[in-house]
């Protein structure tokens, strides 16, 4: 995925959890009343060149269909 900004390569966006050794990666979610759970909607990329935020929602597809 590329930034909309500056055209540069996008990475997924982590965040480090002090308290234990594992990171989590940082995905945009939305409450399902149907199913009554929280279901993904994409995961946030980050743009190391100027800090863009983007959700990558094609990602989340892909990964729905395996």
């Amino acid at each position: 995925m590329k930034c909309n900004n500056c055209g540069m390569h996008m990475e997924l966006a982590i965040q480090a959890d002090l308290g234990m050794s594992a990171n989590k990666i940082i995905g945009l979610s939305s409450y399902d009343p149907a199913a009554k759970r929280l279901k993904t909607i994409g995961y946030v990329m980050y743009c190391p060149k100027c800090g863009n935020l983007q959700v990558d929602f094609e990602k989340t597809i892909e990964l729905c269909d395996q």
